[in-house]
């Protein structure tokens, strides 16, 4: 059933159609449909009045919408989405401004207002919803914490699998296989690589074997009732060679000089550009290839603001995660999952201290 601060969710979306002079909008990202309503089902259409709140669904969901939401009006879908959505709209005679997610509208949604439903007049809007998503409630928080929580579980469980020998994908598969088994779900397909592979920043685990001395890159995460969190660690073994403590040694510092940096104020860009200019002063600044983190909620990677200027705020969840990636030499990347707090940040992935390097015997 939907708690209150999803009704206020609503409400707050309904003030803004009520400001910008929409009679409704179309609610079109399956992600959003959830942050507003509770439904947790992969298909489904919100239409949010001022007054009024439907969700459309077709028999798969039915039940389970009734289920998963309260405050709604359901409005089973039979047949093709345009013919329901012909039949709502023609029936509403005070709608006729229409906001649609101009993001997420596809083109053939964009076809059935064109052709079926010429009168109405549609607006484009973006970043209605995220501009609430991006501060998360205390009931998010919690549930990103315990997301963290089974990553760090499940990375635990599985350090003592890793020694020469082993595959990158079959410690790929006891991950995932644990962080299920740890009531979560993956959060995306981990990436795990070893030696010189771990110079490729979004590497897919192989068949490779891993030997001697190699270092490993394990960037994981855990989703808990639809919240993910995302987190990276490098293994060093005994024997790793010099060039490549040199780069992590940076990276490491690089991370930890970044984090003293966050509080509320401070824009995001300036986070990114410091980090940058931090691995820089190493000797690493060209092997910098990603931004220094991301939003992240209801999705991996989730936009922070509205603008493309984004200024940290109390309730955001970001992650840091500064790398540097030589080929023939490897790659090092050091991530957290951090939530912006009234005085500074909290990292909610703090289970996997940075400062607890797993140097692995006979590895």
């Amino acid at each position: 059933m939907m708690q209150m601060y999803e009704v206020s969710r609503l409400k707050k979306l309904q003030d803004i159609l009520l400001q910008k002079g929409m009679d409704a909008i179309l609610i079109t990202n399956i992600i959003n449909v959830r942050y507003l309503s509770g439904f947790t089902g992969s298909s489904g259409e919100i239409i949010l009045t001022p007054a009024s709140a439907y969700l459309v669904v077709d028999g798969r969901y039915f039940q389970q919408a009734d289920d998963e939401t309260n405050g709604f009006e359901l409005i089973r879908c039979v047949g093709p989405l345009k013919n329901t959505l012909k039949d709502f709209f023609s029936s509403k005679y005070d709608i006729r401004r229409l906001g649609v997610e101009a993001d997420h509208l596809s083109y053939q949604q964009y076809q059935i207002f064109t052709e079926h439903l010429e009168f109405l007049q549609l607006i484009p809007t973006t970043g209605m919803v995220i501009g609430q998503r991006c501060i998360k409630s205390p009931e998010e928080v919690q549930k990103i914490k315990i997301a963290c929580e089974i990553a760090s579980k499940v990375y635990n469980k599985i350090l003592p699998m890793i020694k020469p020998g082993i595959s990158e994908i079959d410690l790929l598969c006891e991950l995932e296989y644990q962080t299920k088994k740890s009531n979560g779900q993956v959060a995306f397909e981990p990436i795990i690589a070893s030696g010189v592979r771990s110079s490729l920043p979004h590497a897919r685990a192989s068949n490779k074997i891993i030997q001697d001395r190699e270092p490993i890159l394990i960037d994981w995460g855990a989703r808990y009732e639809g919240y993910h969190c995302d987190i990276t660690r490098v293994i060093l073994p005994d024997g790793v060679s010099p060039e490549f403590q040199d780069m992590y040694q940076a990276v490491k510092e690089t991370h930890s000089q970044v984090m003293r940096m966050l509080k509320p104020g401070i824009r995001f860009e300036e986070i990114n550009e410091a980090g940058k200019n931090i691995l820089t002063q190493f000797g690493y600044g060209d092997f910098w290839l990603h931004k220094i983190g991301h939003g992240i909620g209801l999705e991996v990677h989730e936009k922070l603001s509205n603008d493309d200027e984004v200024i940290l705020m109390p309730g955001m969840v970001i992650t840091i995660e500064p790398g540097a990636y030589i080929p023939q030499i490897g790659g090092a990347r050091v991530e957290d999952t951090v939530l912006i707090t009234d005085n500074g940040c909290e990292v909610l992935s703090k289970q996997l201290a940075v400062s607890s390097d797993h140097f692995l015997p006979n590895c």
